[in-house]
């Protein structure tokens, strides 16, 4: 059985011995300080980290319930544009005048937001 050459060693004198012991044992609970230190900076920093997570997943839920909102809504809004598209078709006048309404509210629009911008 292979021993440690350490293992089998005795101090040579008592003075010494308790002088190292001494150092050594005030550099270990120095060393164990900082890591101590290490570990409540880490664990501070993991507990930020889930309140993080926690808020964005609160945030990315409260958009998915918004984005099915805006389909349901975009949905329901292409469903009666060709309701209408397709009545259009069957009287001409109507998109004539759909189109020059559109057209009319576009200019008075653009004519209100140019004197605001240049006033």
């Amino acid at each position: 059985m292979a021993s440690n050459s350490w293992s089998g060693r005795r101090p040579m004198s008592g003075a010494n011995y308790t002088e190292t012991d001494r150092m050594l044992e005030e550099e270990n609970n120095r060393q164990i300080a900082g890591l101590a230190g290490k570990i409540s900076q880490l664990k501070s920093l993991t507990v930020e980290i889930e309140g993080e997570a926690r808020n964005h997943n609160r945030y990315l839920d409260d958009m998915q319930g918004d984005f099915e909102g805006t389909s349901t809504l975009l949905g329901s809004s292409n469903n009666r544009l060709k309701a209408m598209v397709s009545s259009a078709s069957q009287n001409p006048r109507f998109m004539c005048y759909l189109i020059l309404f559109i057209l009319i509210i576009f200019f008075i629009a653009y004519y209100t937001v140019g004197r605001a911008i240049s006033a």
